[in-house]
């Protein structure tokens, strides 16, 4: 699909995504944002999604802590001011509606406060999905715009997913799109579990046939037993 290019109209949303990752690093470091923020005025104006920026900044940031798992909860009180002014400022470059910079914190907060129950930022609902596991059955309230799933493994982070909750949402929807997004860290996961699981299943299975090999192992001593009895009978 990409044989000639990416439309040049896809530009302007991709450098505010990658300036956007530029400016989650250098909050993290403490380091000055003017550079990013001189080269974002050579940009167009270009409606920007809340998920996207979020998103990217949301990535940027543990690489910035040199910490892929930080405890948000220390960090989000330092973070949130540096953050909330930079959004001000993109969204008066990029002439995003009044709610842009709220809309994208309630994300950033939703994502960081993920645990493996459900949480609620203003309209964000989001819950840990742990791979390998069963996507769990999501049930959320009424005033809920979207979902955040944060896919983690059983060491790494993978990433976060965000799911328009509408009538099409479901657990079943959240499962469809994990896949798609992760297909290969999820088979990389269940591939390095399939081992153990073979064999933990072999063994389970070899303890509940515990009688049953016992009885074999008792009737082969006792047919060896007989056929040496009869050989020596045999003999003069």
């Amino acid at each position: 699909m990409y044989a000639e290019g990416v439309s040049p109209a896809e530009f302007p949303a991709a450098a505010y995504r990658f300036a956007s990752w530029l400016a989650g690093l250098a909050i993290a470091r403490k380091h000055s944002l003017q550079g990013v923020l001189r080269g974002m005025q050579a940009l167009p104006a270009e409606p920007l999604a809340a998920s996207d920026i979020g998103a990217a900044l949301f990535d940027a940031i543990p690489i910035g802590l040199g910490d892929f798992r930080p405890n948000w909860e220390t960090c989000w009180p330092t973070l949130k001011p540096h953050l909330q002014e930079f959004l001000e400022k993109i969204g008066t470059i990029a002439h995003c509606g009044p709610s842009f910079v709220n809309d994208v914190l309630e994300r950033l907060a939703a994502t960081a406060n993920a645990s493996d129950t459900i949480g609620v930022v203003g309209s964000v609902a989001s819950r840990v999905v742990r791979i390998p596991g069963a996507i769990p059955q999501i049930n959320l309230g009424p005033g809920i715009r979207s979902f955040i799933a944060v896919v983690r493994p059983e060491r790494a982070e993978v990433g976060q997913l965000e799911v328009l909750v509408d009538q099409n949402f479901s657990s079943a929807r959240v499962r469809e799109m994990i896949i798609e997004r992760y297909l290969r860290e999820v088979l990389s996961t269940y591939s390095k579990r399939a081992p153990f699981s073979m064999i933990f299943g072999t063994t389970t299975h070899l303890i509940a046939q515990k009688k049953l090999i016992s009885s074999f192992i008792k009737f082969y001593e006792s047919a060896r037993w007989a056929l040496c009895s009869r050989s020596r009978s045999a003999k003069p």
